[in-house]
């Protein structure tokens, strides 16, 4: 075929349109790759006794019996041309793939999908209940994933689950954590999720330590290279470790030695005021980290006084809890009042910990923080710029 300019082009395929109200004929449509947009032939539509009617703001097809088979509308701006939506409602858990999608374009960085404005936007497909054997059956609206390409959808859920970084989302992909999301495979994640998204960047721009590969010899050593002398005359003889505790194992004995290690450990902390009060009153965040569960929850809390910050943690102790995770000693930071560690040790049952001052290292919560942070910032840079700043607790159960 000639497109306008005379120019001859191929189509590559053939393909038909998911359109079952139209009649039998005219749903038969080629793939262009060079278009990146779809074209509909009313003159075909015509000639299967239909009738189609071009309003100032709409586009109506009519068969034989006056009855409405297909809607349309104009574009507001622009050509302000009349399109059709082409694309139907996608069933529950059906894979959205670039094979399967109704407008079977195969070149995914040259289709697109016309997509009408938001206010004309269908209503909402309400899916069946859910049944005992399928519990992921819900309700969806069928412009949820209505994107132009693959690599569209990878971005926008990449975008919408935080922007984490990819070979963290890689391998949750491959962990099967995102089963029930349309489209999302390992080898479309690894293709087109972002390496460097602007939001990925502003949550992770945490900067290496120095002096970790370093090539400078250690002063000992350079000390007896310039003396000529062998180290242990320099520095004096070396003290080798005793082993007589090793060699004590070895002999036969009748004493029985018990060791109790705690099999589940809770680190927690306090972060810094939030730089915006939300409107729910919260200025701080709680972090716990369960070692056996290797899990990091987060509560936010209005002030650090008692009454505001034992609720918050009796919050994420329920959360465990309900899980079926067993707290049996808590280390905290040593700012700790005395109704705190008494909900800890009477309430809950565990012993507890105070981490020395300034030894930071001792509690893993510490390092967890690090992880949140990143990761929420990274949310805080993916979300509308219109998002209200005092509405940052709203996403913290996306953050975990």
């Amino acid at each position: 075929m000639c497109i306008a300019n005379g120019t001859p082009l191929t189509s590559i395929g053939k393909a038909k349109l998911q359109l079952p109200t139209l009649p039998l004929g005219t749903t038969d449509c080629v793939i262009m790759k060079e278009f990146t947009n779809n074209l509909f032939s009313i003159g075909r539509v015509c000639d299967a006794d239909c009738t189609v009617v071009f309003t100032k703001t709409e586009v109506h097809v009519l068969d034989s019996n006056g009855n409405i088979i297909l809607r349309g509308f104009r574009e507001p701006t622009g050509a302000r041309m009349w399109r059709f939506n082409i694309c139907p409602a996608f069933r529950p858990n059906t894979a959205y793939t670039a094979s399967s999608r109704p407008h079977l374009i195969l070149d995914d960085d040259t289709d697109d999908i016309t997509h009408p404005p938001a206010y004309l936007n269908p209503p909402p497909v309400i899916a069946p209940a859910p049944v005992p054997n399928n519990p992921s059956t819900t309700e969806y609206h069928r412009k949820a994933y209505d994107l132009p390409s693959t690599g569209k959808l990878i971005e926008y859920i990449h975008c919408t689950i935080g922007s984490p970084v990819k070979s963290q989302f890689l391998q949750a992909v491959k962990n099967g954590n995102f089963k029930s999301f349309p489209g999302i495979s390992a080898t479309n994640v690894a293709r087109y999720c972002p390496e460097n998204a602007t939001a990925t960047v502003l949550g992770h721009m945490t900067q290496v330590q120095q002096g970790l590969r370093t090539t400078k010899s250690p002063r000992a050593t350079a000390l007896a290279a310039i003396l000529r002398v062998p180290t242990h005359q320099a520095f004096g003889p070396q003290v080798q470790p005793s082993t007589a505790p090793f060699d004590a194992i070895t002999t036969p004995t009748n004493e029985l030695h018990i060791i109790e290690v705690p099999l589940s450990t809770l680190f927690t902390d306090d972060m810094g005021r939030f730089p915006v009060r939300a409107l729910s009153g919260n200025q701080y965040i709680m972090l716990a980290y369960h070692d056996s569960a290797n899990v990091i929850l987060v509560q936010p809390f209005q002030t650090k006084a008692d009454h505001h910050r034992i609720p918050a943690y009796n919050i994420i102790m329920e959360r465990l809890k309900a899980r079926g995770l067993k707290v049996d000693t808590q280390i905290l930071d040593n700012e700790a009042s005395a109704a705190y560690i008494h909900c800890i040790t009477h309430k809950w049952h565990c012993q507890h910990q105070l981490v020395p001052p300034d030894m930071h290292r001792r509690n893993k919560a510490e390092r967890a923080i690090r992880t949140f942070k990143a990761h929420f910032l990274s949310i805080l840079a993916s979300v509308d710029p219109a998002f209200p700043k005092n509405r940052w607790d709203l996403l913290l159960p996306q953050a975990e």
